[in-house]
């Protein structure tokens, strides 16, 4: 009879047991653009349309242009010992000929602009000033020839510093010398994220050492650096802010990111976008004019934000809290993001720890962004609920991203082989015949048994079946047709079209002057 009964148990189990496992990898989910106020949100989208790339490749370098251009002059205080600071570290994981570079390009030209604005006033500071230091040294040897020293020698002139906004040197000792010229902070940009990290150590020859130092930047922490070349002195950096936005391949990700970096926290300190690849396809379409300008002066609102001052005359960043509306609504994202971190284990747990923090620099970046878009009724001492809303919805975006990263991670060659394939099949519609597939991919041309065979393997992974189409009236039995049961996109229901009827429906003059936080 209990055997009788075990067999009953273990029928009901396999008559429940789900028709197929999970996909290896989790399903990309397209970025949330509505979180971005309107100058943002049309960027990303029609921008993304006219170059043919996902949005996430403009949203990405967005949010870390953003964060950059905040830099040290705010921060959050979600509560008494529990500030954090304005700095935003992604990368996009495409294949090489994913359209990465031309996205970058629309999104970093504003804060190049300021650059090269900063570089020319920087120009001709350094002229008045080398005819400053002449004068200086006339007046110092005229000085030094009097017998009676009646009066005090002259003042030198103060050399002028070079406005830094953004860099592509990723070395402590540069990184510091720059630092301490820019207490407001500086963008790192780099097309490929993997150079960036595989430089750690070339020069200090201490790779983990240099892994160290840029923990600590994440944070905005202290930075002292002892000098090697040049003066040899020790620089000190208060509040060391420093963005990252990358691009990084795929099968280059786990070369970078190796253990040893992955346990130190590195890994865990990014947010990635790891959409399927798609094809760029030719569009007629144009980026308009005032898409461009709007996004130029959010970036230039961002900028004017002015350091202030503590007693002592260094700069401090300003404190902003959650609203009383919004804190509740932290708190309860909190939890629950904590119960998911415990549940997460491994790179995915360390990841998660980490967007904790980020959802609530994504609140300070919208919100002052939207003030930043001219939004009148925006409150300049609060975080409202509305931007902690959209951060949330962000967090979680970007959760999914973690999860998709951690499972590649995981992935052997084979399930690397069967994802690519079944992102290829549902490009062409979610399904495919075995001729198709070896009239499509190069690897399969002229191999229908190697297109079979790979075909055959995705149904017991659990991404699709096979269906065996009736013979149609005329006789003749079609082709057995494969179909994908699991999307490995979630699509979403697209929203009106922002490139139809016209664009500039958002805010067009410049930010208010900043005032109170």
């Amino acid at each position: 009879m209990i055997r009788a009964e075990v067999e009953t148990l273990a029928n009901d189990a396999a008559a429940i047991k789900p028709e197929r496992p999970a996909p290896p990898v989790e399903p990309f989910t397209p970025f949330p653009t509505d979180v971005f106020p309107a100058p943002l949100r049309r960027l990303v989208e029609v921008g993304s349309k006219v170059i043919g790339c996902d949005p996430s490749f403009i949203a990405l370098p967005a949010l870390a242009v953003l964060a950059s251009c905040i830099g040290n002059t705010t921060r959050v205080l979600l509560k008494r010992g529990w500030v954090e600071a304005c700095v935003i570290w992604c990368a996009v994981v495409a294949k090489s000929g994913e359209l990465k570079s031309p996205p970058m390009r629309l999104v970093m030209h504003p804060i190049y602009e300021a650059q090269r604005r900063a570089m020319t006033s920087h120009a001709q500071a350094e002229a008045e000033y080398d005819i400053e230091k002449a004068r200086f040294d006339s007046d110092m040897q005229a000085w030094k020839r009097k017998k009676v020293k009646d009066c005090d020698p002259p003042m030198p002139p103060e050399r002028p510093v070079l406005k830094r906004n953004v860099t592509a040197d990723v070395t402590p000792e540069a990184l510091a010398s720059m630092l301490e010229g820019n207490p407001r902070g500086v963008l790192v940009a780099r097309p490929e994220l993997s150079a960036m990290i595989g430089g750690f150590g070339r020069y200090s020859g201490a790779r983990m050492a240099d892994a160290a130092v840029w923990l600590q930047l994440w944070d905005a922490d202290t930075l002292i650096v002892d000098r090697k070349t040049g003066d040899k002195r020790t620089i000190f950096v208060r509040s060391a802010s420093v963005s990252v936005f990358g691009t990084i391949q795929p099968g280059t990700l786990e070369r970078a990111f190796d253990s040893e970096l992955r346990e130190a926290g590195t890994l865990a300190r990014f947010l990635f976008a790891s959409p399927p690849s798609k094809p760029a396809l030719w569009s007629n379409a144009e980026l308009p004019e005032d898409v461009e300008r709007e996004y130029a002066n959010v970036v230039n609102a961002l900028l004017s934000i002015p350091l202030t001052l503590d007693d002592n005359g260094d700069p401090a960043p300003r404190f902003i809290p959650l609203s009383d509306e919004a804190k509740p609504a932290f708190v309860a994202w909190h939890d629950e993001h904590a119960r998911d971190t415990a549940d997460a284990g491994g790179d995915l747990a360390a990841s998660y720890s980490k967007i904790k923090g980020y959802c609530a620099r994504f609140a300070l970046i919208l919100h002052l962004a939207a003030i930043a878009a001219g939004d009148a009724e925006a409150d300049r001492t609060r975080i409202t609920l509305p931007s902690l809303r959209a951060a949330i919805r962000l967090a979680e975006w970007f959760k999914a991203q973690a999860r998709r990263v951690c499972d590649r991670f995981a992935e052997n060659e084979e399930d690397r082989e069967r994802r690519e394939l079944a992102e290829w099949i549902e490009r062409r519609g979610s399904s495919v015949t075995v001729r198709e597939l070896t009239h499509g991919l190069r690897q399969f041309r002229n191999a229908t048994d190697a297109a079979q065979a790979a075909l055959d393997d995705l149904a017991p992974a659990g991404f699709g079946r096979w269906e065996h189409p009736a013979p149609g009236p005329t006789g003749g039995r079609p082709s057995p047709r494969f179909h994908l049961v699991a999307s490995v996109t979630v699509t979403e229901t697209p929203k009106d079209d922002p490139t139809s009827g016209g664009i500039g429906t958002g805010d067009d003059g410049d930010a208010e002057e900043w005032g109170e936080l």
